[in-house]
C-alpha cells in the first residue's frame, strides 16, 4: 500500500501553521500534527484497527486532516470573539486552551486581557504562571504566581506551580514547603506529593549542600519512599504510574541516581499539560462557537467525560463538568418539547392541552434558562 498523508498550510491568528496528516500502518492510527515554525503544537491519533480498505482509509485520512484543520480555524475564531466580548472567563478559558495547544504567547495575552478586566480573579495569574513557566521565564512566573497567592492563599493549584517554579530556580526547600501546602489544602493531590517526593530525593544528590537543619540522609530517603508509596493510594494524574514503583524498588536498592533518572522522566510527562482542558473547550465552543444545539456534539463532550471519570474517578471537577453537560442535553431536549408542543398547534390550533403545555413550559422553564446560563457564565 502506498503511504497515504496530506500537508497543508493554514494562516490564522498571525501564526502560519503547517498541518501534516499521515496513517502509520505499524500501530494503525492516523497521527495528525499541528506545526508552527517548526515546533509541534498539537497532535491528534485516530485508530484505524480492522480497516483494510485503501479507499476507505484514505477517506478517513482526508476527514480528519481537514477536521484538524476546521478545530484549528474555529479556535482563533472563537479567541476573537472572547476579545471583543471582554468577558474575563471567558479569556481565562481561552488562555487555557491556549497553553493546551502549547500557544504561550497567545495565552499571555489574552490572560493580560483578563487580569484587566478582573484584577482580582487568581485563576488567570496562574493560567500566566504556567505560560511563562514553559517558555523558560521562570521569574516572571515567580512573580505572577506570588501575586496570586496574595489573592487566593489557600489555592492549592498555585502553591503547587510555585513550588515547580522554586525547584526550576533550584531552592529545593522553598519548594517543599509549597508542595506541603498545596498538600495541606488537598490531601490528595497527586503531582504535588510527586513533586515532593522529587524535591526530597533531589537532596540526595551529591551536587546539593544539605542544609544543618535537614535529617540525616537515611532519613531523607526513607521518606522519599514513604512518599511514593503513598502515591499509590491516590488519584493518578499520569498516563503510566509504573515507574513509580521501579523508583521506589530503585530506592530500596540504594540506588538513587537512577531512582531520580526514572521520576525526572515522569516530571517531563507531567508537565506537558495543564489539568484537562476539555471544560474549558467545550465552554468556548458551546458559547462562542455556534455549538449550542449540536447534540452530537454535547453527547460526545459527555462521553469524554465519563472516560475520563473511569480513569480518574476521585477527580471532582470531571464530576461537576458531568453535571452541566447533563443539564446542557435536558435544555436541548425541554427546546425540542417547545417545537413538538408549538408544531401542535400549527396541525390544530384548537388543540387545548398542546396550548396549555406550551404556555407552562415557557413560562416554567425561563427559571431552568437562567439557572444553565448562570452556571456556564
Amino acid at each position: 500500500m502506498q503511504p497515504l498523508g496530506l500537508n497543508g498550510d493554514l494562516q490564522v491568528g498571525g501564526h502560519r501553521l503547517h498541518v501534516q496528516t499521515t496513517y502509520s500502518a505499524n500501530n494503525e492510527k492516523i497521527i495528525s500534527h499541528v506545526f508552527d515554525q517548526g515546533r509541534i503544537i498539537s497532535q491528534r491519533e485516530e485508530s484505524c484497527a480492522g480497516e483494510s480498505s485503501a479507499d476507505a482509509l484514505s477517506k478517513k485520512v482526508k476527514a480528519v486532516h481537514f477536521d484538524v484543520i476546521s478545530e484549528m480555524e474555529l479556535l482563533f475564531f472563537m479567541a476573537e470573539k472572547v476579545r471583543r466580548a471582554k468577558h474575563a472567563p471567558s479569556c481565562t478559558r481561552l488562555g487555557q486552551i491556549f497553553i493546551t495547544k502549547n500557544l504561550f504567547a497567545d495565552a499571555l495575552a489574552i490572560l493580560q486581557l483578563a487580569l484587566e478586566l478582573a484584577p482580582e480573579a487568581p485563576d488567570a495569574r496562574l493560567l500566566a504562571g504556567i505560560a511563562h513557566l514553559r517558555l523558560g521565564e521562570i521569574d516572571k512566573a515567580e512573580a505572577v504566581l506570588r501575586q496570586g497567592l496574595q489573592l487566593a492563599p489557600n489555592y492549592a493549584d498555585l502553591h503547587y506551580y510555585m513550588g515547580v517554579t522554586r525547584m526550576e530556580q533550584n531552592r529545593l526547600l522553598e519548594a517543599m514547603q509549597e508542595f506541603e501546602a498545596a498538600l495541606a489544602i488537598n490531601p490528595k493531590f497527586f503531582l504535588a506529593k510527586f513533586h515532593l517526593a522529587l524535591a526530597l530525593l533531589l537532596t540526595l544528590h551529591s551536587s546539593f549542600e544539605a542544609e544543618s537543619h535537614l535529617p540525616p540522609a537515611s532519613i531523607r530517603s526513607k521518606r522519599v519512599q514513604e512518599h511514593l508509596a503513598a502515591l499509590f493510594q491516590m488519584p493518578a494524574a499520569l498516563n503510566d504510574v509504573s515507574r513509580i514503583q521501579a523508583a521506589l524498588d530503585l530506592m530500596r536498592m540504594g540506588e538513587l541516581t537512577a531512582a531520580l533518572e526514572e521520576l525526572q522522566g515522569m516530571r517531563r510527562e507531567a508537565q506537558s499539560d495543564y489539568g484537562f482542558g476539555l471544560e474549558s473547550e467545550f465552554y468556548l465552543k458551546f458559547i462562542y462557537g455556534g455549538k449550542a444545539r449540536d447534540e452530537a456534539f454535547i453527547t460526545h463532550y459527555a462521553e469524554r467525560l465519563r472516560a475520563a471519570i473511569q480513569e480518574t474517578p476521585e477527580y471532582a471537577d470531571l464530576h461537576n463538568d458531568l453535571g452541566i453537560a447533563y443539564l446542557i442535553q435536558c435544555r436541548n431536549l425541554f427546546l425540542r418539547a417547545l417545537e413538538e408542543f408549538r408544531l401542535a398547534l400549527e396541525i390544530n390550533p384548537n388543540y387545548k392541552r398542546a396550548e396549555k403545555n406550551l404556555k407552562i413550559s415557557e413560562n416554567d422553564g425561563k427559571g431552568f434558562l437562567i439557572l444553565l446560563r448562570a452556571l456556564l457564565m
